[in-house]
């Protein structure tokens, strides 16, 4: 632990400064004042008297400063004055603690910017952390120069230093800037830098205690023209350049082999993003170049390679070496890579939502290949020209309760820097442990912002509401039971199915509409298998008939088909046919529209309630009245997002919006808000913007996370379930956000990375 004494000049402030209490005085072999308090030690370094000695004392509350050059010392009921121990330029003002000599310099810039706190003796270190700031860091040119006040000897009149000094001024009136010039601001003078550094006379005010003659401010020029401060410039000069530096070989070297790994590495990003954006395999059975099961990332360098004479220079170069030989093709740089990108790919995402400032959470779970549980969490925001929903983490769970689930949650937000109190919306399935009113993750999440408003998910209510009409319906179960029987009849064997597309139309698309199985949990399978049947109903009819009727069939065969025949000649399959399609058709297309990223809560209800024929209800009931307290309520639920003022803005801006015949549906938020941003309101509107936002953001379905799962498939499938869980996610998002991935410029990343992989290398 050091301890600094901090100094002050005669003409500052004199009020006593609080210090840590001195307990005791401690007697001194040398002339030092040695001052101790309960856990250190401070020297103030032949201040004492040869005479003198130090006893104990009460605790010293502060230090005062004094007009003579007495070190005055206050207790709570007395004063202690040691007389003509302080120097005659600065008196005693406070005793701090510091670590800054024992610590990481950089740790201290802001302390080191001023020249006057330079320590006295300069190691290699500090002299290191300054010739990498450069001259221009402690300069403080942007600092005011009133502690620079010097009161001219014999007057009443006060000068301070000007910016003027800071520039040389040329015969041919040409200035130039003087960057060894520092100025510190808590001593009011100047000082030398390259002096400071490297001078050999440190008794030279511009070294020792600085400058503050301004009457004589011609000395600055005559300090820049003398032989001690042009050796120092030299020294300086000749230690900042690199060519001429010691270390000049390894800096080049240095430079050549980040230059070349670079290279590689540029390629390897090529391959890798090709590969992370299509959800492939990139390892095979074998890391041996040459070999065709060396999976698809060595087997495109390869491919690459025959037509880049650099990458094949490389390939025969460090290719199948081993270990304890870099290449850079290996599967441990492969990872690494990987990481880097979703590093980037995270942190691009996470600004884009700062700079948004409102978002939503969209979360949702599903096991793998692994039987692990992997919990998707999705952020929603809204950007000035769309919205967006990105896939930001994939972590393993194991417990399945709300608050466990929380807990992951409020981990990422920590890890990612995202503060929940700018979340504005949730939304999840309807499983208790999500959607519980008390134990739930959604009661979790508003305890902590009860603004997060929670929005079960549309597509999902909308599929339980089919799935239980058709529970409640004896005759629309036995409908669909026979679609799935049929199906099955057909799917099991090659050789019916052969017969039943062969008996199929081509549609307009030339493709073929062949039956579909059903699904539990996919209302969508619904729609398709009626589509099916209702657009090849004849031809299927024929094909069971021919099955019915080929002698060259087994028994079993002719009796299950004769059986659908007979079901698909009644009226109420052809009827139920009829009606379950129309139904089915009209539910899935509101269901794919509510997994829509760019559905909005308005029109997620205007899609629901179309189901029911109430479009123009729902337009026609809302008066003016109505419309005045959803503002009302709007302006006190989000009282800390916008104010009063909203109510006025909207009369206006409606006004405005009617003037400017706008070419699209005013309904169409989204339009709406790149029309704002086109138009530049926001400065007009600022709180219709706001609110905008905060409609946009709010989610509507959690369909991004569970499309997740479809990725997540391809990626850990049954030949790739013992890679990392690191490595999955990290191409899970990469896979996922591959936009972002082929927006974002890697080269200082590379830089940075190949940098360090020169320096290993050049140590091996």
């Amino acid at each position: 632990m050091v301890v600094i004494v901090q100094l002050m000049n005669k003409s500052e402030d004199t009020r006593r400064v609080p210090c840590q209490p001195v307990t005791s005085i401690v007697p001194s072999d040398t002339l030092d004042l040695v001052l101790k308090t309960d856990d250190q030690t401070l020297v103030l370094p032949h201040l004492l008297p040869s005479s003198s000695t130090c006893t104990e004392i009460e605790p010293v509350t502060s230090i005062v400063p004094s007009d003579t050059l007495d070190l005055v010392l206050k207790t709570d009921d007395q004063t202690l004055v040691l007389p003509y121990l302080v120097p005659s330029s600065s008196s005693c003002t406070a005793i701090e603690k510091s670590d800054l000599l024992t610590d990481n310099i950089a740790d201290h810039e802001e302390y080191y910017k001023d020249p006057f706190k330079w320590p006295k003796n300069l190691n290699s270190k500090f002299i290191s952390f300054c010739l990498d700031k450069g001259p221009a860091f402690f300069q403080n040119m942007d600092r005011n120069f009133r502690q620079s006040a010097r009161i001219i000897s014999g007057t009443d009149h006060t000068r301070y230093i000007s910016s003027a000094v800071f520039y040389r001024k040329l015969s041919n009136g040409e200035k130039c800037n003087r960057k060894w010039l520092l100025y510190s601001p808590s001593k009011g003078s100047v000082f030398c830098f390259v002096c400071k550094l490297f001078g050999s006379l440190r008794d030279n005010p511009f070294v020792n205690i600085g400058f503050d003659k301004w009457k004589k401010s011609y000395r600055i020029s005559e300090h820049e023209n003398s032989i001690a401060h042009r050796e120092a410039t030299t020294k300086w000069l000749i230690r900042t350049d690199t060519t001429r530096s010691v270390n000049t070989e390894l800096c080049r070297q240095i430079s050549v082999e980040t230059e070349y790994w670079v290279n590689v590495l540029k390629r390897m990003v090529s391959v890798v993003k090709f590969i992370a954006a299509r959800g492939l395999p990139y390892r095979g059975d074998s890391e041996i170049i040459g070999n065709n099961n060396n999976g698809n990332y060595l087997g495109i360098l390869e491919l690459i390679s025959e037509y880049d004479p650099f990458l094949k220079n490389h390939l025969e170069k460090f290719g199948n070496k081993g270990k304890g030989h870099p290449s850079y093709i290996s599967k441990t740089i492969f990872n690494e890579i990987i990481l880097l990108l979703k590093t980037d790919v995270i942190c691009y995402i996470t600004n884009e939502i700062k700079i948004s400032k409102y978002y939503s959470i969209i979360m949702d779970s599903t096991p793998d290949l692994s039987k692990v549980d992997q919990m998707a969490i999705v952020i929603r925001y809204c950007t000035k020209s769309d919205v967006q929903e990105r896939l930001l983490k994939l972590e393993p769970i194991e417990s399945h309760t709300g608050q466990s689930i929380y807990d992951v949650l409020e981990k990422f937000l920590l890890n990612v820097g995202l503060n929940i109190e700018d979340c504005r919306g949730q939304s999840y399935d309807n499983a208790s442990n999500m959607s519980g009113k008390f134990k739930g993750l959604q009661a979790h999440v508003k305890c902590k912002n009860d603004l997060a408003v929670y929005i079960p998910c549309t597509a999902h209510s909308l599929n339980l509401v089919g799935v239980h009409s058709v529970d409640c319906c004896v005759e629309a179960v036995n409908f669909f039971g026979f679609l799935q029987t049929l199906y099955n009849f057909f799917s099991s064997s090659t050789h019916r199915w052969k017969i039943l597309t062969d008996n199929l139309d081509i549609n307009d698309k030339h493709r073929l509409i062949t039956l579909k199985s059903l699904s539990g949990t996919r209302w969508s399978c619904h729609s398709e298998a009626c589509k099916a049947l209702i657009g090849n109903y004849e031809k299927i009819l024929e094909a069971l008939q021919k099955l019915c009727e080929n002698v060259n069939e087994n028994g079993e065969t002719k009796r299950e088909a004769t059986i659908l025949w007979k079901k698909m000649l009644k009226r109420e399959i052809a009827y139920l046919t009829l009606l379950w399609s129309d139904i089915l058709e009209r539910s899935n297309k509101t269901s794919i529209e509510l997994q829509n990223k760019h559905c909005d809560a308005l029109k997620a209800v205007n899609l629901l309630k179309s189901l029911r024929h109430y479009v123009s209800s729902l337009r026609d009931s809302n008066s003016d009245s109505a419309v005045q307290e959803s503002i009302k309520n709007c302006i006190f639920t989000y009282k800390n997002d916008v104010d009063a003022s909203l109510e006025n803005e909207i009369i206006q801006f409606q006004n405005f919006l009617s003037l400017s015949n706008v070419s699209f549906n005013e309904s169409d938020t989204f339009k709406l808000l790149k029309w704002f941003y086109d138009k530049s309101l926001q400065d007009v509107f600022p709180n219709i913007l706001i609110a905008l936002r905060l409609y946009l953001t709010i989610p509507v379905a959690n369909c991004s996370a569970e499309r997740a799962f479809s990725k997540l498939t391809r990626i850990k499938n049954k030949y790739r379930t013992s890679q990392t869980q690191d490595n999955l996610t990290s191409l899970m998002i990469l896979h996922s956000e591959n936009d972002i991935l082929q927006l974002i410029d890697f080269n200082e990343t590379l830089q940075q990375f190949a940098k360090e992989k020169a320096r290993k290398k050049l140590k091996l």
